[in-house]
């Protein structure tokens, strides 16, 4: 299923990419380049979808792999952002991206389960914040030899009864987001998931005076 259905998808995704930044070049007509975002972002979103499935059945099944590299930090916050805001924009979301001043700054984990652990999280803040000009904030930093990521939004936050069984799968807090845009409620368990596999940890809250507030810290991993 993975490489009949993941395949073709990414082929879609570069194309709507190369296609958004032509049409930036070309000076086409914004409601053009509005709807080659949202094929983008749909294609971005899909991917995210399918992403969280495989690895749901792929850790049932005892089968995850944790592959460690290093990687400038800041190069790939700028990785994350090229995906996010193509989902941001449409949404009427505003997005703040803050890497670590040291662009130099090295970390070792498995890059791409930490990238799925802020898609993840950048998505739902995005889905749940309400357009409306509201922010999403994205803080990236190294403490120490931790990593530290921190998402923010600006939406109505969740009831605190339902953030002890919030990281389970398929829970939802009673927050209200897009009807066409609930997703499969497995966002969330990735993070938790993907988090203890590299060793770290994610927590949780209400923001002040609103909103929801997911940290995640991790530490460095020794590896190939």
């Amino acid at each position: 299923m993975s490489h009949e259905v993941r395949t073709p998808l990414t082929s879609l995704i570069a194309l709507a990419r190369v296609f958004c930044l032509e049409s930036e070049k070309l000076e086409l007509p914004q409601e053009f380049a509005e709807l080659l975002g949202q094929i983008q972002s749909g294609g971005e979103y899909l991917n995210l979808i399918m992403t969280n499935i495989l690895e749901v059945s792929a850790q049932e099944a005892g089968k995850s792999r944790v592959e460690v590299e290093g990687f400038f930090v800041a190069d790939w916050a700028l990785d994350i952002g090229k995906i996010l805001h193509p989902i941001a924009a449409p949404n009427g979301v505003r997005l703040e991206i803050e890497g670590p001043p040291d662009g130099e700054a090295r970390f070792r984990t498995d890059p791409l389960r930490l990238s799925q652990i802020l898609l993840n999280l950048g998505h739902n803040a995005v889905k749940f914040s309400g357009g409306g000009g509201r922010t999403v904030r994205v803080g990236i930093s190294l403490r120490g030899e931790n990593l530290e990521v921190c998402v923010r939004d600006e939406g109505p936050g969740i009831e605190p009864a339902r953030l002890p069984s919030l990281f389970g799968e398929f829970e939802q807090s009673e927050v209200k987001g897009p009807r066409h845009d609930r997703g499969v409620r497995l966002g969330l368990a990735v993070v938790a998931r993907n988090a203890e596999l590299l060793g770290g940890k994610v927590r949780a809250r209400n923001g002040e005076p609103c909103g929801m507030e997911f940290t995640v810290v991790l530490p460095p991993l020794i590896g190939a």
